[in-house]
């Protein structure tokens, strides 16, 4: 008689972790999809009405044109050409785009 009980204990232990949220484990145990957390909602961002300023692109400077060269002032405009394009490169800053790729074997 103990033991249909004990039988009857154990089944009605058994049934009562049915819906306790255990999970199997192991290599045999199927794996249960986990929710996806929501993320949090965005801020509002402030509309404002004016729109942004454009951005202002700087103008070459036009110091030597090529109707004014002549063979008489051609040194003359030649030293003019060269602050024209200093000038230039100092107002356009320019990014710096080379890339040089060194090998680990090869220094």
């Amino acid at each position: 008689m103990t033991r249909i009980l004990s039988v009857f204990a154990l089944a009605a232990l058994l049934s009562g972790l049915v819906g306790c949220g255990l999970r199997p484990v192991g290599p045999m145990a199927k794996v249960l999809p986990q929710p996806t957390p929501k993320p949090p909602p965005a801020p509002p961002v402030a509309k404002s009405d004016a729109a942004p300023p454009p951005a202002i692109v700087p103008t070459p400077t036009a110091l030597v044109s090529p109707e004014a060269v002549t063979p008489e002032n051609a040194h003359a405009l030649a030293a003019k050409l060269t602050e024209e394009l200093a000038a230039d490169a100092e107002r356009t800053k320019a990014p710096v785009t080379a890339e040089v790729s060194r090998l680990k074997a090869q220094r």
